[in-house]
């Protein structure tokens, strides 16, 4: 048979705020639905009906809002749509309770549940060597937030311990969360190729106030945007595909590299990329460049260093 409510806003495991945008397709007796939102242990929240279907057989668009009362219980819940026939409930022959006919249920993530005035959350590329904590403590300065990462991201992870490159994560934020404007330095290919310095361009990001060097080089291995790309700006990732490790101490920045280490013999490599973009930090006036197996060529004393496999 038809299913005639079908639910096109949320989509499953959409991430949902406080006001929740609930729209689609239902029709009903005298184009009457209602919408519901229950938490995970399958507590009402809030519902509503509207005669905004389609009526006497006719499939019609509907939208409604919904405000929940306050932060659930659950990180998940869900939402239902169907007709709403509890003032007709000896209308025609139905199968189940025959106030809700023709329900639709999409899974959902409550925003306000893993973190506090949820606003909208950004994306993060996994690179090897990423952990929840360590992302949490990039995006929010506390690793100890990872759940809320998790739980954002539960229909892709089943295990939190285990996440894979090139997995798309969602990070939840809210309003008011802090942010600092850096500089990230991208290779500019065209003065590169002529010899005509400089070599490496700065361009600005927004990234948490709260951990604004791991900020700053997880947005270096996201690479340049597509309007930064067209006019020359590129990423050497000499083999890298991210870091690790991450300490400031004494003045001194160390990272490691993730996922390889090669310079193929130029005297372009990530360590120049990554060396600005550290410095730019007063807390910074050396940085140490670790391969993915521990060696730099100076791990002790002042001044910089880089492992043997970025030497050209």
């Amino acid at each position: 048979m038809l299913h005639t409510t079908v639910i096109q806003q949320p989509q499953p495991n959409d991430i949902v705020g406080s006001r929740i945008q609930v729209g689609g397709l239902a029709t009903g007796f005298e184009a009457t639905i209602r919408a519901r939102v229950r938490d995970g242990n399958g507590q009402e929240l809030v519902s509503m009906f509207c005669m905004c279907g389609g009526g006497a057989g006719e499939i019609g668009q509907f939208h409604l809002e919904l405000d929940l009362p306050a932060r659930p219980e659950t990180p998940n819940g869900f939402v239902e749509v169907f007709e709403d026939n509890a003032a007709y409930p000896d209308e025609g022959p139905y199968d189940g309770p025959a106030a809700e006919i023709n329900k639709s249920i999409v899974p959902v993530v409550f925003g306000s549940h893993l973190v506090e005035s949820y606003t909208g959350y950004r994306f993060h590329v996994v690179v090897e060597g990423d952990t929840l904590s360590g992302i949490a403590a990039a995006e929010y300065g506390d690793g100890d937030r990872w759940p809320a990462i998790y739980e954002a991201n539960r229909n892709q992870i089943g295990d939190p311990n285990l996440i894979f490159h090139g997995q798309w994560l969602r990070i939840p934020h809210h309003v008011g969360a802090a942010t600092a404007t850096v500089d990230v330095y991208f290779v500019n290919v065209p003065n590169f190729i002529r010899g005509t310095e400089p070599y490496v361009e700065a361009v600005s990001r927004s990234v948490p106030a709260a951990a604004p060097a791991g900020g700053a080089l997880q947005t270096l291995f996201a690479g340049p945007t597509a309007a930064e790309q067209a006019a020359g700006l590129a990423l050497e990732p000499s083999g890298a595909t991210g870091f690790t490790g991450l300490s400031i101490s004494a003045g001194i920045a160390r990272v490691a590299l993730v996922g390889g280490c090669d310079s193929r013999g130029s005297t372009m490599s990530v360590a120049n990329l990554i060396t600005p973009t550290l410095k730019q930090f007063p807390t910074v006036d050396h940085v140490k460049i670790y391969s993915p197996d521990g060696e730099t060529d100076s791990p002790e004393g002042p001044g910089d260093s880089i492992p043997a496999c970025l030497n050209p």
